[in-house]
C-alpha cells in the first residue's frame, strides 16, 4: 500500500503539494504537470474553496522555484525538472532516461510519496532507508570535505552490515577514526539491534594526531513521523555512554530527511534537529556519490514506479 497520488495532508501543504506535482510530472505521459491541473485536483478533493485552491496551486509552484536554486548548480541535472519560462508548468528534463545526478533527487521524492513500513518499503531486494543511509553519509563526507586520510565519513546504522557487524565495532571504530574517545566501556549497555539513533559519522581531524577535530553526527530519518525524531539524537550522551573518554569538542548534531522541509518550518526544525539536511541540501552535495548507492536508488526507484499504477 503507498501513498504515491495522494494530494493533501495536514501539515507543510505547499510542500505536500509541490511534491505532488513532481509526483505527477514522473507518471504524466508527457513528463509534465501544470499549476491548473493542481488547482483542479485540489477542487476535486473538496473541502475547500475555489480560490483556496487557487492560492494553495499557485504557492506549490513558488516552492517549485525555489528548490530549482536550493538543489544548487554544482552538478548539472541535479533538480531534474524545469519550469516554463512563465513558472506555471513543471516539466521532468530528460523524461525517465534521466541523468545519474538526477538519481539522489527522484529516489528521495519516492520515499516520501512511498510507505516506509517496513512489510511495504522493500522492492527489487532494496531496503530504501539503507540506501538513505548510505546516500546520507556519502552526502556528508563531500559537505564536510575531503581529505586523504584526515577526513570523511561512514555509515554506522543499520546499513553499516558486515562491515560493523556489532554496536561495540562501530564504536570502536569511531574511537579509532576519530583518534580520541579512549575505548568502548565493557561495562555499556548497547542498544541491541539499534545503532543508538546514530546512522552516519563525519569527521575532519589533523595530522598533529593530536584531540579536538570536527565531527558530525548525523541522524537520517524517513518517514512520515520524521518531526517526532528530531530531538532524538544526543551526541554527548552517546559517546557518554558507550566510551571511556569523553571527545574535547562535541559532535555537531545533524538530521536528515529526504522530505523538503518548508522555510516556515526550518527555524524551529534547526533548533531541535540541529544542523538540517533536507533533500534540497542533500542534493547539492550529492554529485560525487558512489556508482553503488547511485545503483541501488535508481533500482529501488523504478522498481516503485513499475508497482505503481496511474490514476
Amino acid at each position: 500500500m503507498n501513498s504515491v497520488f495522494v494530494i493533501s495532508n495536514t501539515d507543510d501543504q505547499m510542500v505536500f503539494h509541490a511534491d505532488w506535482v513532481e509526483t505527477m510530472c514522473i507518471f504524466a505521459a508527457d513528463g509534465s504537470a501544470s499549476e491548473e491541473d493542481l488547482y483542479r485536483a485540489l477542487s476535486q478533493e473538496g473541502g475547500r474553496s475555489d480560490n483556496k485552491a487557487r492560492e494553495l496551486a499557485h504557492d506549490a509552484f513558488i516552492e517549485l522555484a525555489d528548490r530549482t536554486v536550493a538543489c544548487g548548480s554544482a552538478s548539472q541535472g541535479a533538480y531534474p525538472f524545469e519550469l516554463s519560462q512563465r513558472r506555471n508548468k513543471l516539466s521532468l528534463a530528460d523524461g525517465q532516461d534521466w541523468p545519474e545526478s538526477s538519481i539522489p533527487y527522484l529516489f528521495q521524492l519516492m520515499t516520501c510519496r512511498w510507505s516506509m513500513a517496513s512489510v511495504d518499503r522493500t522492492l527489487a531486494n532494496i531496503d530504501p532507508t539503507a540506501v538513505f543511509e548510505m546516500l546520507c553519509a556519502e552526502v556528508l563526507g563531500s559537505f564536510w570535505g575531503t581529505c586523504s586520510g584526515t577526513s570523511g565519513a561512514f555509515v554506522f546504522g543499520t546499513a553499516a552490515g558486515a562491515t560493523l557487524p556489532t554496536f561495540p565495532e562501530k564504536v570502536a571504530h569511531i574511537v579509532s577514526t576519530l583518534r580520541e574517545g579512549g575505548a568502548y566501556k565493557i561495562a555499556a549497555i548497547s542498544p541491541g539491534a539499534g545503532d543508538g539513533k546514530l546512522d552516519a559519522v563525519a569527521y575532519r581531524v589533523f595530522a598533529d594526531q593530536r584531540r579536538g577535530g570536527l565531527i558530525g553526527f548525523a541522524q537520517a530519518k524517513t518517514g512520515e513521523n520524521w518531526r517526532q525524531h528530531l530531538t532524538k539524537l544526543q551526541p554527548r550522551s552517546f559517546m557518554s555512554k558507550y566510551v571511556t573518554s569523553p571527545l574535547v569538542i562535541d559532535p555537531v548534531r545533524i538530521y536528515m530527511v529526504p522530505h523538503r522541509i518548508h522555510h516556515d518550518r526550518w527555524e524551529s526544525d534547526s533548533l531541535e534537529g540541529g544542523l538540517l539536511f533536507d533533500r534540497c541540501r542533500i542534493t547539492q552535495y550529492a554529485d560525487r556519490v558512489s556508482p553503488n548507492v547511485l545503483e541501488n536508488a535508481d533500482r529501488w526507484l523504478r522498481a516503485a514506479i513499475s508497482a505503481t499504477t496511474y490514476p
